[in-house]
């Protein structure tokens, strides 16, 4: 397994850091599929979660984007599928 194989699923397990405090309400999302960069920072603005991402990890990855009434956590799950990438609970927020 080539080195930048194995570093890009070592980001894809830990790129995404976000603090989910109060994130089980359900929300409006209007995402279009498209570069993951742009959709993680679209959900960021329409969720109020903060998130933590390597540029470096999402470049050229693409999301299939998201409509629809979801809580934050299943939202930003749903964005995330087929992408190789997960998201990964902060308990501090950060």
């Amino acid at each position: 397994m080539k080195t930048t194989t194995l570093m890009n699923r070592l980001f894809a397990a830990a790129a995404c850091v976000i603090g989910m405090t109060g994130a089980a309400t359900a929300a409006d999302f209007d995402i279009p599929g498209g570069s993951l960069a742009q959709a993680l920072d679209a959900y960021s603005a329409q969720s109020g979660v903060p998130l933590v991402v390597s540029a470096n990890a999402v470049r050229s990855v693409q999301s299939g984007g998201l409509r629809g009434e979801f809580s934050a956590p299943d939202a930003l799950s749903r964005l995330l599928k087929g992408t190789g990438f997960s998201a990964n609970p902060s308990p501090s927020g950060v």
